[in-house]
């Protein structure tokens, strides 16, 4: 048997998730084979697809919190930029002391509405220089 890369490893598991039916085998014989919730194997087939395009996947719970300077680091903004994101209550927040946490789901959130925002306003900008004719 051939070692097989971690990609196709994945693309493997991928393609044999195609029934979207994951079933555990306990190791030793005891006890009975569990069948994964479909909400699990819904997860696990976008981790395989990421893996299988070569992407790092990380799993992170909900209520996982980042510092201000780890979230302007994730959105690629200065940290002032994202305090006043956080102060117009654009990106929710909690204070410990005196220090701001921020959910890391709410910061990815954050990032994927603007850059859906954005690249509305690149396409209405397209279209309206293809009206003028200067596209």
């Amino acid at each position: 048997m051939s070692m097989q890369s971690e990609v196709e490893q994945a693309d493997a598991a991928a393609s044999a998730l195609v029934k979207g039916r994951v079933v555990v085998v306990p190791r030793g014989r005891k006890g009975e084979p569990v069948e994964v919730p479909e909400s699990v194997v819904r997860v696990l087939a976008d981790v395989l697809d990421h893996a299988r395009r070569g992407e790092r996947v990380r799993v992170i719970t909900d209520d996982e919190e980042i510092t201000t300077q780890q979230a302007a680091d994730l959105l690629n903004v200065s940290r002032p930029y994202l305090v006043g994101l956080v102060d117009r209550g654009e990106i929710p927040s909690r204070k410990v002391g005196s220090r701001r946490r921020l959910k890391l789901a709410d910061v990815l959130l954050y990032r994927e509405v603007d850059h859906a925002r954005r690249l509305d306003a690149v396409n209405a900008l397209a279209a309206e220089a293809q009206e003028l004719g200067l596209y």
